[in-house]
C-alpha cells in the first residue's frame, strides 16, 4: 500500500498530530485523540498526502479512518475507500439536483409548448413518434422483456422483437404520417390552388401509408403463420407442397390487394385498369404464347415438387438423355441442371410438362441386377453354387430381406461366350445414397466369386 501521511490540523492550534505509512513523526496518544474528539469541530481536516483533496470529517469519522492508534504505532487508511465514498456523496448530490430540477424544467417546457399554434403542437408529437419508433422504442423494451423472462435469451430471435419490429413499428410510424396529415390540414394558406395541391398531398401521404402499413403487417401475419405450420406439423423438408407455395401466393395477393385499393382511394377506377389487364392478357398469350405456356409450367412444377434444388434426375428431352443435378428451378427462366460432366444443362420449364422425369433421389432402394458367367464344364455343379450365392445374400445386412424380393438362379447359356452358364442375381440395397450403394455391389460381388 502506498504511504500516506495523516494529519489533523486544528483551527486553534494548528499543530501536526501524527502522520501514518512510513513517516517518522510523533504520534498522539490514545488519551489525546478522545480529547481530540470530544473537543473537534466540523473545522477538522484530513489531508491525504499524495491527493488533491481535503475532506472535513467529525470525530468519529477520523476514529473510523484510524483503525489502530498508539504510541509508537501508524496509521493506516484505505484511499480507495475514501475516494468511493466520495463519489457516492458526490453521485448523491447531483441525483438530488437533478430530481429538483426536472419537474420545474418540464412545467417550463410544457408552457412553452402549449403557447405554441396548433400546428406546430401536433408536428412536434407526431416527429417525436416517428423518431421514437425509429430509434428508441428497442432499448425500453429489451429492458422490459429481459425483466419479465428473467433469462440469456437471444433478443434479436425473441417472437417480442418480431412483434415490434413487424406490428408495433409500422403502426407507430402510421400514427405519426397520420399526425403529420393533421398537422398541415390546419395551416391556412393563402390561395385556393395552394390548398388544392395541400389536400391532395394529404391525400397522398394519408393512403400511401395506410395501404403501406396494411400490406406490411398482413405479410408479416403471412409469414410467421407459415413458420408456425411448418413447425407445428414438422413440414421443415423442401418438399413440403403446398405451405411455401400457398403463403408466396397469398403474400402476392395481398400486395395486388394493396396496390388496388390505393388507386381506389387516389380516386383511380380499378374495374377500367382490370379490364384493360384482361385485354393485355389475351394479346400477351397470342403473341407470346410459349413464355405464359413456360410461366405457367413453373407455377405446376413450383406447387407440386416433382423435384427441388439439389435432387438428381434423369429425363429425356426431345430424344436426349439428361441426368444431373438441378441446380435452379426459376419462374420465368430455365430449369438449370448440372450434368454429370459438370456441365450446365438449360432446359425450358414447359418441356418437364410433356416429359417423364425420374427422380434418383427419391429412390428408397438401389437394385442390384447382374449376371455371372460360370464355365460350362461345372454344370454339375450349377446348384451347388446358385445355393452359395443365395445364402451370401440372406446373410449380407445391407440387403433388404423381407419388403422386396432375393433371387438367384440359372437364367440361360451365353452361346457367344463360350457357351458359359449365366446366373442372375437380382437383390435390393437398403439406402437412398449411390455412393453407398456401389461399396455394397462390390462387396457383395467380390463375395459371390
Amino acid at each position: 500500500m502506498a504511504a500516506l501521511q495523516l494529519r489533523v490540523s486544528c483551527a486553534r492550534t494548528h499543530q501536526c498530530y501524527g502522520s501514518v505509512g512510513g513517516f517518522d513523526s510523533e504520534v498522539l496518544p490514545l488519551r489525546d485523540w478522545s480529547r481530540l474528539g470530544r473537543s473537534s469541530t466540523r473545522q477538522d481536516l484530513v489531508l491525504v498526502k499524495g491527493s488533491s483533496w481535503v475532506r472535513p470529517l467529525g470525530s468519529a469519522s477520523l476514529l473510523r479512518l484510524v483503525p489502530v492508534i498508539g504510541r509508537g504505532k501508524t496509521v493506516s487508511a484505505s484511499l480507495a475507500t475514501d475516494a468511493l465514498a466520495a463519489s457516492a456523496d458526490g453521485a448523491q448530490r447531483f441525483a438530488e439536483l437533478v430530481a429538483n430540477a426536472a419537474p420545474v424544467l418540464v412545467s417550463r417546457v410544457c408552457v412553452s409548448v402549449q403557447e405554441l399554434p396548433l400546428a406546430v403542437q401536433v408536428s412536434a408529437a407526431a416527429v417525436g413518434l416517428m423518431v421514437f419508433a425509429l430509434w428508441c422504442l428497442d432499448a425500453p423494451m429489451r429492458f422490459i422483456w429481459e425483466s419479465i423472462t428473467k433469462k440469456d435469451s437471444n433478443w434479436e430471435k425473441s417472437q417480442t422483437r418480431v412483434v415490434l419490429k413487424s406490428y408495433i413499428r409500422p403502426l407507430m410510424l402510421w400514427a405519426g404520417t397520420i399526425m403529420m396529415c393533421r398537422a398541415l390540414d390546419s395551416v391556412e394558406l393563402p390561395s385556393e390552388a395552394s390548398i388544392a395541391i395541400k389536400k391532395r398531398l394529404t391525400h397522398f401521404v394519408r393512403s400511401l401509408s395506410t395501404v403501406s402499413v396494411f400490406a406490411l403487417c398482413a405479410g408479416s401475419l403471412i409469414q410467421q403463420v407459415q413458420k408456425h405450420l411448418m413447425k407445428r406439423s414438422s413440414l421443415m423438408d423442401s418438399r413440403s407442397v403446398s405451405l411455401p407455395f400457398i403463403a408466396n401466393a397469398v403474400s402476392t395477393s395481398v400486395w395486388v390487394a394493396a396496390v388496388c385499393l390505393f388507386l381506389e382511394l387516389l380516386g383511380f377506377s380499378t374495374h377500367r385498369w382490370l379490364a384493360a389487364g384482361g385485354f393485355g392478357t389475351v394479346l400477351l398469350t397470342l403473341a407470346g404464347r410459349e413464355i405464359f405456356t413456360n410461366f405457367l409450367s413453373s407455377m405446376m412444377i413450383h406447387a407440386t415438387k416433382p423435384f427441388v434444388e439439389s435432387e438428381w434426375i434423369q429425363t429425356k428431352i426431345e430424344g436426349q438423355e439428361v441426368i444431373g443435378t438441378v441446380e435452379h428451378v426459376g419462374w420465368w427462366s430455365p430449369t438449370v441442371i448440372r450434368g454429370d460432366d459438370r456441365e450446365a444443362v438449360l432446359i425450358p420449364n414447359h418441356k418437364f410438362s410433356v416429359s417423364v422425369v425420374r427422380n434418383l433421389t427419391q429412390k428408397t432402394h438401389w437394385r442390384i441386377k447382374t449376371h455371372i458367367a460360370i464355365n460350362h464344364h461345372d454344370m454339375k455343379k450349377i446348384n451347388k453354387i446358385v445355393a452359395d450365392m443365395r445364402k451370401v445374400i440372406a446373410n449380407h445386412p445391407e440387403i433388404e430381406q423381407k419388403r422386396l424380393h432375393r433371387r438367384v438362379f440359372f437364367d440361360y447359356v451365353n452361346s457367344q461366350n463360350n457357351l458359359a452358364l449365366m446366373i442372375m442375381i437380382s437383390c435390393f440395397v437398403k439406402t437412398s445414397r449411390f455412393e453407398k450403394y456401389l461399396r455394397v455391389k462390390v462387396h457383395s460381388t467380390l463375395l459371390f466369386l
